[in-house]
Order: C-alpha cells, then sequence, then structure tokens
C-alpha cells in the first residue's frame, strides 16, 4: 500500500531542489541541504529509524556508493584546479593550435578536436573558459573572424562530455547510481563520440565553409613565434602536475573500480606536490557541490522509500511497450529536447531514480542502453537552442574573451548540429541492443 504521506513530503523537499537548481533565485546549495536535513528529520519521525540507520541509508547509500561520489567529486575539483593553474591545458591547446600553420580547414578540425581532448576531461564550462581565449588571440593574430570557431567548439565540448566518466558531474551522478565504472564508460560511449566527432566537424565545415578565411602568409609566420611557454607559469609545476595526471589516468584505467579513491588522494598529492600555497589548494576546493548533492542524494533515499519511483517506473512500463529500445529513444529524446531549454544536472537528477527503476523492471541486461540514452540526450541535446548551458557558455566568452556570439548564428549550426547527433544516438542505441 502507498503512503501518501511518505511520498508527498519528500516529494515537496525534491522539487524543491529542482526549482532552486533551475531558477537560481536562492542558493540552490543552501536548499538542498536544507531540504536534505528536514528529510532526515523526516525519515527518523515517520518511519522511527535511528540517527545512525539514517546516515547508513540517506546520506552514504546501502552500498556506501554515494561516499564514492563525494570523494570523486572532490578529487576531481582539486585535480582540475592544479591543471588549470599550472596551464596544461592551455599549453597543449597553444602548441596543438599551432600545427594547422594558418590552414582554415585544418584549423577547424584541430580547435574541434581540442575541444574534445580537453572537455573529455574537466567540464564543459571550464574547457570554454580556457579555450575561448586562446582562439580569439590566435584568430586575432591570424586577422580572421573567432567565431565560426567559438561556435564550434562550444557545441564540441558536449562531445567531449561522453568521452569519459570524469568529464562532468552529470556523469559522475548518473554512472555511481548504476554502478558503471570508468572503463565500462568509455567502452559504451566512445565508439558513439568518435563517430560523433567526425560527423560534427564535417557538418560544421559544410554550413561554416563559406565564413572560413584563410590568413595572410606574414599573419601565419607571426603566430609561429609565438612562445608556447609564456602561458605557463613555473615549468617545474607544470611537469610535476602533467605526470601525476597521466599516473591518475593510467590508475583510473587499471583500478577502475576506485575512483573516488584515487582521484582524492591524487588531488591532495598534487596539491602537496604541484601547489605552492598548500592553504589555499585547500581553500580552493569547491565544497557546495559537495554539499549539494549530498542534499540532493539524502532527499531522494528518502523519496525513494515510500515507493514512489518503484510506482512510476512500473507504471511507465506499463504504458509503453515493454520495448527497452523504444523507451530508450524516448528517454534520448525527451531528455535532449528539455536540456535544451535548461542546464542539464537537474534533468539527470529527476530522470535517474526513473531509469534505475525502469532497468529494475527490465532487467540489469538493458542498463547500458537506458543509460547511454539519458547522458547522451542530457548532454547532446544543449546544442538545439541558444539558452541553458550554451547561454551560459556564450556569456562566458564574452565575459572572458570580448566576443559576442550572435545567437541566430549559433542556430544555423548547433539546431541542425544536435538534430543529426540525437538522431545518430538513436540508431546507436538499436546496435546496443
Amino acid at each position: 500500500m502507498i503512503d501518501i504521506v511518505a511520498i508527498i513530503i519528500p516529494m515537496i523537499f525534491f522539487i524543491l531542489i529542482i526549482i532552486a537548481t533551475l531558477f537560481e533565485k536562492v542558493d540552490k546549495t543552501l536548499v538542498s541541504i536544507t531540504a536534505g536535513l528536514l528529510t532526515v528529520v523526516f525519515v527518523i519521525l515517520w518511519y522511527n529509524f535511528s540517527f545512525g540507520d539514517v546516515l547508513l541509508k540517506l546520506v552514504s547509500g546501502d552500498d556506501l556508493g554515494y561516499l564514492e561520489i563525494y570523494l570523486l567529486i572532490i578529487g576531481m575539483n582539486i585535480i582540475t584546479n592544479v591543471l588549470y593553474d599550472s596551464g596544461v591545458f592551455q599549453f597543449v591547446a597553444l602548441k596543438t593550435v599551432k600545427i594547422t600553420k594558418g590552414n582554415k580547414i585544418l584549423m577547424l578540425l584541430i580547435f574541434g578536436v581540442v575541444a574534445v581532448f580537453i572537455s573529455s576531461f574537466i567540464s564543459n564550462i571550464l574547457t570554454i573558459f580556457i579555450l575561448a581565449p586562446i582562439t580569439i588571440l590566435f584568430t586575432g593574430v591570424l586577422k580572421i573572424d573567432a567565431e565560426p570557431y567559438l561556435i564550434l567548439e562550444v557545441i564540441m565540448v558536449n562531445v567531449g562530455g561522453l568521452i569519459t566518466l570524469i568529464s562532468s558531474n552529470l556523469n559522475i551522478l548518473v554512472c555511481s547510481l548504476f554502478d558503471i565504472n570508468f572503463i565500462e564508460f568509455f567502452l559504451y560511449f566512445a565508439p558513439l563520440g568518435l563517430i560523433l566527432i567526425f560527423v560534427t566537424i564535417l557538418l560544421s565545415f559544410l554550413i561554416l565553409r563559406k565564413r572560413l578565411k584563410t590568413p595572410e602568409k606574414k599573419q601565419v609566420k607571426y603566430l609561429q613565434q609565438f612562445d608556447d611557454w609564456s602561458i605557463v607559469k613555473d615549468k617545474k609545476r607544470f611537469y610535476r602536475a602533467s605526470i601525476m595526471f597521466i599516473i591518475t589516468m593510467i590508475f583510473f584505467i587499471l583500478f577502475s573500480e576506485y575512483l573516488g579513491l584515487i582521484s582524492v588522494l591524487s588531488g591532495f598529492l598534487m596539491i602537496i606536490f604541484v601547489v605552492k600555497d598548500k592553504k589555499s589548494g585547500i581553500s580552493n576546493i569547491n565544497m557546495n557541490t559537495l554539499i549539494y548533492f549530498a542534499g540532493f542524494f539524502i532527499t531522494l533515499e528518502g523519496l525513494k522509500l515510500s515507493g514512489v519511483f518503484e510506482l512510476l517506473g512500473s507504471s511507465l512500463v506499463y504504458i509503453l511497450p515493454e520495448d527497452p529500445f523504444l523507451i530508450s529513444i524516448i528517454i534520448l529524446w525527451l531528455t535532449g529536447g528539455i536540456s535544451s531549454m535548461i542546464v542539464s544536472i537537474p534533468i539527470a537528477l529527476a530522470f535517474s531514480p526513473i531509469v534505475e527503476n525502469l532497468v529494475y523492471i527490465l532487467g540489469n541486461a538493458y542498463t547500458p542502453i537506458l543509460v547511454v540514452a539519458l547522458i547522451s540526450g542530457t548532454n547532446l541535446g544543449d546544442n538545439l537552442f541558444p539558452v541553458g548551458n550554451v547561454a551560459i557558455k556564450l556569456d562566458i566568452i564574452e565575459q572572458n574573451g570580448s566576443q559576442k556570439i550572435k545567437m541566430k548564428n549559433f542556430f544555423k549550426l548547433g539546431f541542425i548540429v544536435a538534430i543529426i547527433q540525437l538522431i545518430i544516438t538513436t540508431f546507436y542505441l538499436f546496435l546496443l541492443i
């Protein structure tokens, strides 16, 4: 029998977190942790749980899965900060772009691939933060229009978000809920990612080719004289950060079931051996994200106790044909459409427990296709319209690169590319059956 009160109270808290995340009128972290604590109080009073049971069930999950997420978020936050401060990704971008020697086709290819590479390891937003100034600098030196390359980068970072598990909190959240490790994620998404890279760059060239200009030879010569190391503050710290990051990636591959432990250990070792000011290295850890997810998971587990997600999942299977492929297509296009309007995290938060119960009903064998549909939809749908996450990226380009991108110019490419990407992903889902 369904307990209405047990559903309504946590559901109110859950919806408040989603609303706070969407509109940000009130600090989402504050709303999330407050909702989580209120859920703890409710569960203790309503279910007569002991405080110890609540800590195990709500805060860390029955199998301590949430603890893995907390460690991974902290570790990757530290690693990202250290790599950014050491100039590792900035150096890679500068060095790679110079290879083009001003060839407009090669420049489009390289800017796109670099965007994918960097966004495979760090967030989309930070990738644009790194690439936009470099792109504007190089195109300025070559005296060509930066907009086509910037638009491509904004689109390509979403493809990069499909390559590795650690590229975004969204991937970490979803994969932790479904016990998908680093290697499994790569095997599920890498083939799709490679196809999307090729198709996206090809489409971008066909649509943007008239706007791509060949720079003058004297400007190319001036570009080649640019010092790659000018962007690196300290070479010793640069090499240490690079080596430790490579070692971390190797450990991720060899011991993919311990991502949280590896990332947090690597992060603190980087603070010890790379960061000059150790105190600032620790104080720069973004605890807001950790607290936000903690509040969300507590509220989510409180809502799970009511059985509402089991009811919703079984209802969906009853309404829809019991066909995992058709269900995955609906998830892909529905999340893709919604994520074109709003930021993707709330979509993942709302759909993950539903997909979790669909997996339970349909069988664990269908975990890959449903997870690929959910993550692909929330990542690729961004580019349909220049709002949501895309609007944030375009604003970063304008604020930090002094380059305003016209919304209509982005829409001309972004909408077509996103539709083609979702169609390709639909065929890819069929191959996973």
